[in-house]
């Protein structure tokens, strides 16, 4: 029974009543010395915490960035919001009229390459750009080869000591989507477009992106969707200034016509993890990022010290600065072409006017 000041007077009543009936003095003294004892707290319930507990393997306690999460409310709460988001997508996979079957051979050879495997812990993991999957995959290969991800330095040999999915035979790709955990990340659809334009394209950019990005995209964007062209010709030869404006303009055009599909980075989320023809264990947000990596490295019992470090959006601070920059009618274009990723894991529709 829970000890609060309604029990207790309760059973001050309850004593009373007893205690004037026997006419005891004897009986009042007794009685109301141990509610004075109870009251003050010699007889609170035991609290337990994970030191109480000891090395519980179901419930470790891991380290994530600034934060610690090991109390099974919080794991209670986040198995809660996983439930939703997986229902959520349940219901949008309902709605489109797709099939949630992943025994399709088309389907399986076709798509499986964004996905990164590590078997010692059973692993899954669908890599989408602009959403912590840089990151993932360091602390994939830190689980996989027993080391920290803050002595990892070049991204390419880390990605070569993890196979992807498509490397498997069709019998164990789907031995590996039918066992093990299976999850990827999300974030705001207009939030993970900006990243990507001002890491590809824009001022962010490195050297690496500029010989593929500004020679690939650049370029061509530049040649179709900017004026008087003729006066920019260091423009047309790099390719290294598209403005936000002409890479919203060339998705756009991108998405009604049979160019191709998009570049991952700036793809749709569906159509990069297939989830609704994966069933996905969890589903992270990069808005919650830390307790959903806590609550993934949780459940593969990954070690004490793993580190999922904090991560600060620059492209939310710059939403306004570019977006509010664009014509009406391109914003608006731009929500319906990725509306169906803000159906599919709930994040608000943007408003035109929070953006000027």
């Amino acid at each position: 029974m829970t000890v609060n000041s309604t029990n207790v007077h309760r059973l001050e009543k309850i004593f009373f009543v007893s205690c004037t009936r026997k006419k005891s003095f004897l009986c009042f003294i007794g009685v109301m010395a141990a509610l004075c004892v109870w009251k003050v707290g010699f007889f609170q319930p035991m609290e337990f915490s994970n030191r109480n507990i000891g090395t519980d393997a179901s419930h470790p306690q891991i380290t994530t960035g600034r934060l610690q999460f090991s109390s099974q409310p919080e794991t209670f709460n986040q198995t809660e919001i996983q439930k939703k988001r997986k229902a959520l997508i349940n219901r949008t996979c309902r709605k489109l009229g797709l099939s949630r079957n992943s025994k399709n051979s088309t389907f399986v050879s076709k798509n499986m390459q964004t996905f990164f495997v590590e078997d010692t812990h059973k692993i899954v993991f669908c890599s989408v750009p602009k959403v912590g999957s840089t990151t993932w995959v360091k602390v994939l290969h830190g689980l996989q080869e027993g080391i920290q991800i803050s002595t990892m330095q070049d991204l390419s040999n880390i990605t070569r000591t993890l196979r992807r999915l498509n490397t498997y035979t069709s019998s164990e790709i789907y031995e590996r989507l039918n066992t093990y955990t299976k999850f990827f990340f999300v974030r705001e659809p207009f939030e993970r477009l900006l990243s990507a334009y001002l890491n590809k394209l824009g001022k962010f950019a490195n050297e690496k992106d500029y010989k593929f990005f500004h020679q690939n995209y650049g370029i061509p964007i530049i040649k179709k969707y900017r004026a008087n062209i003729s006066a920019m010709p260091d423009s047309l030869h790099k390719g290294n200034d598209v403005t936000f404006e002409e890479f919203v303009k060339y998705l756009i055009h991108h998405n009604y016509s049979d160019d191709g599909p998009l570049d991952r980075h700036w793809q749709h989320y569906h159509r990069l993890c297939h989830p609704c023809h994966i069933q996905y264990d969890f589903i992270g947000k990069y808005e919650t990022l830390i307790e959903d990596a806590t609550l993934i490295l949780a459940s593969i019992h990954a070690d004490n010290d793993v580190q999922f470090p904090d991560r600060k959006s620059t492209a939310q601070a710059l939403s306004k600065q570019y977006y509010g920059k664009l014509p009406k009618d391109l914003f608006e274009n731009l929500f319906k072409m990725y509306r169906i990723d803000y159906e599919f894991f709930g994040f608000p529709s943007p408003n035109f006017k929070d953006y000027i």
